[in-house]
């Protein structure tokens, strides 16, 4: 019996002695009018978490439907809301070494239909009411994942074999209670019911014990359930919310027949029969029952079905194997081929990470023991993602650095492998600029705003597989000045006439030329001396020039591109400035070349490392673009190798699992291609040894081998290894286990217990043994079996008596503190 039913019990029996004790003889009657009422209490869930603990606040409003003077049954309505919040904290340990833990929030909106006992309550202030309904119920899930650092919690310190109690409050002492990770937000319209049973004080007052519970018809978030502790366990019942509150209910506005003469009425009482049957003995010729083994059930849960469908290459599975003794009993296969799995003994869960191939995969579990055997399997379809092609752009107009004389310049870039206009972005001078066009070519286009200077910009574009972007760089001179064709020759009426300066050679401001050196002649007006003149070519002060009085004449010699000649002419009367620009295009000279076919070398190489297993490093000969190079692993396209055109430098990197790879490079140019192929085959690691613990204390992890012995202060090394013969090893296993070799057959060794092998030991102790996932695992052969247990069941270390000397072996006489 739960504390809620004790406290509803208790309420009970009080309400019915303070009834007894009431002295008043007359009928209680109050009719119509208004309900409202408030009540405080405890809230809880039933759902996949165990240990559902809260509190809630409610509030009513309600009027009677149906209420009459001796009337068995009275009818009312009253709306509810109700606000209150429940923590869960689950005992048990998951498939994960996790233990599961939510916060769930929940505002209830209920219309509630009741019908009460009338009749009862007249006669006898008691109030027994049942009532159901319905209404929307707004829940938000939340979990604690990560300590007051930001780090996931170490369970490893919760002991998975202690009492559920004992797990419960260690689970309560290592949580910080901020429920930080937001799980789901759900609205959803759910039935409810419950009952009441309270007493009425006066004719508008009464006050009881009231327990409702919210049903949800679904496990699944959906317009008729929410699934409160976002956990779906196969075969449990749906997840329900239980409120019970102390209720204060007071009616308004409401009327009273008055007190009535008291009705009498008959009470029979008849002594109680006791029944006492018949003891039946077993005869003494009925041998005992046979206990019969139950067969093995099988059942994967994840994935669920009979058919499941992914576009990833690795699926997580989780299965219940139940009747099976061991995992020798156990096979997983997928396509007809054996894989490894972890099983956990004490819950019968099995788990494993599958590797499909494209297409239909069949994964069948099967477990047996004496009373046969048993099996579930699934159809996994595996549906390889189409990759699209990263996007490319490159400018068409600049093609390169420029320089100009203006302050608008109209750009053009060429992209491909873009669909829309949101996917392009242009930038200039690191603000993006927004009045462009994307022609259905795929060309982007508009005229941008210069400043004086260098300007930068820029044109990316985007889709599903990544982003590419190319720059212009255009350098603007005297940009903010207005067009240079237009020359502004201010004249005013002045005793002396102003300088006056015209064009002879060339005759436009603006030309283009192919020769290098070239002659400028200006005619020059009212400039008496040379001092008054000054002559700059690309803003370089010239000096050399020929001036007779009425002409300059100077020979330039041209730079590539943009050339900018500029004459100023003062006097007292006013002054006159002329700028010529000659763009200077330089012929090409084509020299014809031998047309060299490309070449590609590569070496594909192991490598350790997190995120790759294996890495390509070349060299492509002849090739000038990425878009040259085709690199594809088992005749699968792969995009994600890198080419430097400078140096021809080609690399990739690759995270490959067992198998048989063939990576392929080929490299095109004009005058041919050449392909190289390397093969890469990764044989299958099978899993080795025990996952542990090595503890807070030198003599929790003790291993003595002929060279001396190594204590837990040693493991502080992660590179340490040691493999190789011993005389005794003492350790205790982390969650999940694992198998020793003991007179050559696997023997379980089972988390949370200290084990001692002594004897003729191998040893292997590493974090990179095969399936250590990067933690301590112990791989052992031993000729006997070794002593377990924990607590004061726990075998003694060999290093917890003996301290060790400078050479690492035991001495006499020292005693390591047991922390």
């Amino acid at each position: 019996m739960n504390s809620t039913s004790r406290y509803l019990i208790f309420a009970a029996l009080t309400l019915l002695v303070f009834n007894k004790s009431v002295a008043q003889k007359a009928s209680f009657e109050t009719n119509k009018g208004m309900t409202i009422g408030f009540g405080l209490g405890a809230a809880s869930q039933s759902s996949d978490i165990a240990n559902s603990k809260g509190s809630g606040f409610d509030f009513n409003l309600g009027s009677y439907l149906y209420k009459k003077d001796n009337a068995f049954l009275s009818v009312d309505w009253k709306f509810r809301f109700l606000a209150g919040e429940n923590k869960a904290h689950d005992h048990r340990i998951n498939t994960d070494d996790t233990y599961s833990n939510i916060r769930y929030q929940f505002y209830n909106y209920d219309l509630e239909l009741g019908l009460t006992l009338n009749r009862l309550r007249e006669r006898t202030r008691i109030v027994v009411t049942g009532f159901a309904g319905a209404g929307i119920t707004h829940g938000i899930t939340s979990t604690d994942l990560l300590d007051e650092s930001g780090n996931l919690y170490d369970y490893s310190v919760i002991d998975p074999f202690a009492g559920s109690k004992q797990i419960y409050t260690d689970l309560l002492n290592l949580t910080d209670g901020n429920y930080e990770a937001k799980l789901q937000s759900k609205a959803a319209l759910m039935p409810t019911a419950g009952i009441h049973l309270g007493y009425q004080f006066t004719h508008g007052f009464s006050m009881g014990i009231e327990h409702k519970i919210n049903f949800s018809l679904t496990e699944n978030n959906s317009f008729s359930g929410i699934n409160i502790d976002n956990n779906i366990v196969t075969g449990s019942q749906k997840d329900r919310n239980h409120y019970t509150s102390l209720v204060f209910r007071w009616i308004i506005r409401g009327g009273s027949s008055g007190p009535r003469p008291q009705r009498s009425y008959p009470v029979a009482t008849t002594p109680a029969k006791v029944y006492n049957p018949p003891v039946k003995e077993r005869p003494v010729t009925i041998p005992d029952p046979v206990v019969a083994v139950s067969p093995p059930l099988v059942e994967i849960i994840v994935p669920s079905g009979s058919s499941y469908s992914t576009t990833g290459e690795r699926l997580d599975i989780t299965a219940r194997v139940r009747n099976v003794r061991d995992k020798q009993k156990i096979q997983v296969a997928l396509n007809t081929r054996n894989i490894p799995f972890d099983y956990n003994q004490l819950y019968g869960n099995v788990t494993s990470t599958l590797v499909l191939a494209e297409g239909r995969n069949t994964l069948v579990i099967t477990g047996s023991n004496e009373a046969g055997s048993n099996r579930d399997d699934v159809a996994i379809i595996y549906n390889k993602p189409v990759s699209i092609d990263l996007p490319v752009v490159k400018f068409i107009d600049p093609a390169g650095p420029v320089t100009v004389e203006k302050n608008v310049y109209s750009i053009s870039a060429q992209t491909r492998n873009v669909k829309q206009w949101e996917d392009v972005t242009v930038s200039v001078n690191g603000e993006n600029f927004t009045n462009f066009n994307l022609s259905p070519e795929g060309v982007v286009k508009t005229n941008i705003p210069l400043r004086e200077g260098i300007n930068r910009v820029q044109v990316a574009g985007k889709n599903e597989s990544g982003s590419a972007s190319d720059i212009a760089t255009i350098t603007a001179i005297n940009a903010a000045v207005q067009d240079v064709k237009s020359q502004v020759i201010i004249k005013e009426t002045r005793p002396c006439p102003a300088p006056a300066l015209r064009m002879i050679e060339p005759a436009q401001i603006d030309i283009v030329t192919e020769k290098q050196s070239i002659t400028i002649r200006t005619s020059v007006s009212n400039i008496p001396v040379r001092e008054q003149l000054s002559v700059s070519l690309n803003n370089r002060p010239i000096t050399n020039y020929n001036f007779n009085g009425n002409e300059i004449a100077y020979a330039a010699s041209l730079v590539s591109g943009i050339n900018t000649y500029t004459i100023s002419a003062d006097n007292s009367c006013g002054n006159q400035k002329i700028t010529y620009t000659i763009f200077y295009k330089q012929i090409e000279v084509v020299v014809e070349k031998p047309c060299l076919k490309p070449v590609i070398d590569f070496l594909v190489s192991a490598v350790a490392g997190v995120n790759a297993t294996h890495e390509l490093k070349g060299s492509a000969t002849n090739v000038k673009n990425k878009s040259d190079i085709t690199v594809t692993v088992n005749d699968s396209p792969f995009e994600g190798f890198s080419f430097i055109p400078t140096t021809g430098e080609i690399s990739a990197n690759f995270k490959f699992n067992p198998g048989s790879y063939t990576v392929k490079v080929t490299v095109k140019n004009e005058c041919g291609s050449d392909t190289y192929t390397g093969t890469v085959v990764i044989a299958e690691e099978k899993p080795c040894g025990v996952r542990i613990n090595p503890g807070n204390s030198s003599w929790e992890f003790c291993l003595i081998t002929p060279s001396g012995t190594i204590i837990r202060d040693t493991l502080t090394n992660s590179s340490f290894r040691y493999s190789g013969t011993a005389s005794s090893l003492y350790f205790m296993p982390i969650a999940g286990g694992g198998d020793a070799v003991v007179k050559g057959a696997p023997f379980t060794i089972r988390p949370g217990q200290y084990y001692l092998f002594t004897g003729s030991l191998t040893v292997t102790v590493s974090t990179k043994n095969p399936g250590s996932m990067g933690q301590w695992s112990v791989c052992i052969v031993a000729d006997s079996e070794p002593q377990s247990g924990n607590g004061n069941n726990r075998p003694k270390s060999p290093c917890q008596e003996d301290e060790v000397d400078d050479a690492g072996k035991p001495k006499k006489g020292g005693k390591e503190k047991d922390q």
